[in-house]
């Protein structure tokens, strides 16, 4: 029989929505620490600027979120970081009479520490510098600092913004990151918790993950109801399906209520680089997080403001175990988000997500606390905007 392969999916790649172009530095002050610096070439994603706004009537409310995907460019710094890796070595090996350590090569992933200082804006790329803090032959870490130019720009007929933005002004810092590299270790101990895929195995196998709908652009219940079935729209790197917990959310207070969103790659990407892989589980991790913490503690319909203000994203296996699969015809095995919301309290939320692999390792975590921020309940109306 025939091999059925599927037509290709339009939405960006990994390898395409994290393409990054290193841009000189004029580094006028000496100094030790050397800046890498790196632009984005795609526009990011932004929540719910997808959805078929002109179908429905907001009665003068402006229902289009402004900030784009804020594990965009989480994810792009820690690609920034591996370019940084590499391009260093190269620099490195350009230079005989360098007594810099070589040591670097060979770490991989181990967490992202980000911190978000003001929202990303789509209508133009990020501008990564990236500097070596410290490190030795088995745990190094990088320093990033993300900014925009002050002006928009206008995308070129191949969707990449022109590389004369690089030469704009600078806008403030919006995003800054530590990120850590690890050496990999034999395993003799190895401990975690009941895997998602046997706790939650009356739900999770009531249906294929395919027939779960579509994880929605922006999880706000007054939003999901105007848009019941939007279909996956411009969502890059991965396919993320969303189950119905309601059920089991419902006899259970907030902080012990779970959310899962199942997941897979739309798009091959080689194994022989599993920190990509990795940096695609952070990627996923951010999906809708405050937003399904508002639904969870009741308050979505007094919501004033959701935004992250730290994020931090755990390895807690070799690379390896991060490798997703993903055949020419798109099929691969689906990985889980669980989602928990242990606390929310003073303005701000805190979403705890662990990712589990098709066969039930728990790979990675990633903490978020952002503000969570309700209006008082005599006040509680539909949010002007998000």
């Amino acid at each position: 029989m025939a091999l059925v392969v599927k037509e290709k999916d339009a939405r960006l790649s990994f390898q395409e929505s994290t393409e990054l172009v290193r841009i000189a530095v004029n580094q006028s002050q000496p100094t030790s620490d050397k800046v890498y610096r790196y632009m984005s070439t795609f526009p990011s994603w932004v929540p719910g600027a997808d959805l078929p706004w002109d179908r429905v009537d907001m009665n003068g409310a402006a229902g289009v979120h402004k900030a784009t995907y804020g594990a965009h460019v989480y994810t792009m710094s820690g690609v920034a970081v591996f370019r940084a890796v590499a391009d260093s070595g190269r620099d490195r090996r350009d230079n005989a009479a360098s007594t810099a350590d070589n040591s670097q090569r060979g770490l991989d992933l181990h967490t992202i520490q980000g911190c978000f200082t003001s929202k990303g804006l789509s209508n133009r790329p990020f501008v990564f510098d990236v500097t070596h803090v410290a490190g030795g032959r088995t745990f190094a870490t990088w320093y990033v600092k993300v900014r925009q130019p002050t002006t928009g720009s206008e995308v070129m007929a191949d969707g990449r913004f022109p590389l004369s933005d690089a030469e704009k002004p600078l806008g403030p810092v919006c995003f800054t990151a530590l990120c850590s590299l690890k050496n990999p270790e034999d395993t003799y101990v190895d401990n975690q918790q009941q895997p998602a895929q046997e706790r939650l195995s009356a739900i999770l196998s009531s249906r294929p993950p395919e027939a779960w709908p579509h994880a929605p652009s922006v999880d706000f219940k007054w939003m999901t109801s105007l848009f019941p079935n939007p279909g996956p729209g411009k969502f890059p790197i991965i396919e993320m399906r969303k189950v119905d917990m309601t059920e089991y959310n419902a006899s259970r207070p907030p902080a012990e209520r779970r959310e899962i969103l199942l997941y897979r790659l739309l798009h091959p990407l080689p194994s022989d680089d599993p920190n990509q892989h990795a940096l695609v589980h952070a990627f996923a991790a951010d999906r809708n997080g405050l937003l399904m913490l508002a639904n969870d503690y009741d308050m979505d319909l007094i919501l004033q403001s959701a935004a992250t203000l730290t994020w931090t994203f755990f390895m807690h296996t070799n690379v390896e175990n991060a490798i997703m699969q993903c055949d020419e015809s798109g099929e691969g095995g689906w990985w889980i988000l669980e989602d928990s919301f242990p606390r929310g309290t003073a303005g701000r939320g805190y979403v705890e997500g662990k990712i589990w692999s098709p066969e039930g390792v728990h790979v990675a975590t990633a903490v978020q606390d952002g503000i969570a921020r309700a209006f008082p309940p005599e006040e509680a109306k539909l949010p002007s905007k998000l």
